[in-house]
Order: C-alpha cells, then structure tokens, then sequence
C-alpha cells in the first residue's frame, strides 16, 4: 500500500477539550489527528509532526483518520500527492510529497 508515514486518530471534538492540541483559537475541529511521524517518511520529509492535523489529499478533504486512510488507499507508492495540514497552532501548510512503499498489511 501506499504510505505516507504518520500514525492518526481523529480530530473531531467529541466529549473531550481538544486532547492532543496545544493552545487555544483555531484548533481543527475535523481532520485527522497526527499522533506520530515515521522517522525518514514522505511526512516527516514534508515537515509534519505530531499535533498538527491532515485535512486534505490533493482535492479531497479529509475529515477523519479513516477518510485519509481512504484518500490514500486511492494512491500507488511512487504517486505524489498534495498533503494539506494545520499546525497545532491552526496555520495551514501544504506540501507535496512521493508516497512511500508501506509495510504488508
């Protein structure tokens, strides 16, 4: 499968009080959540880190951790992609970046 190398949950408010966000305003309130980034991966390359939340794929928004797994279950490893993210402190960024070959499922 293809791989981009973080580990997600996601990001909608539910019950709790933002868990996993620093700070306070713009907080993402859908996405999914970055928990981790594999050390050396097309996201770590593309400077995502934990705390920050993915909330698209080239045109496809991503809403939670599922729909990005969706979005990238759509791609090879060797196709590039536009990831768009929101820091922990609600700045947009957008890269792109080669997806990698991911372990056998």
């Amino acid at each position: 499968p293809a791989f981009l190398g973080v580990q997600v949950q996601s990001a909608t408010a539910g019950t709790g009080t933002g868990r996993g966000r620093s700070g306070s305003g713009n907080a993402a309130t859908s996405g999914a959540l970055i928990a981790g980034v594999v050390d050396g991966s097309p996201a770590a390359d593309a400077g995502l880190a934990a705390g920050d939340t993915v909330v698209g794929i080239d045109s496809t928004a991503v809403t939670t951790a599922d729909g990005l797994s969706a979005a990238l279950a759509a791609h090879e490893p060797g196709d590039s992609v536009t990831v768009t993210w929101l820091d922990s402190s609600g700045a947009q960024h957008s890269a792109t970046v080669t997806l990698a070959q991911g372990p056998a499922a």
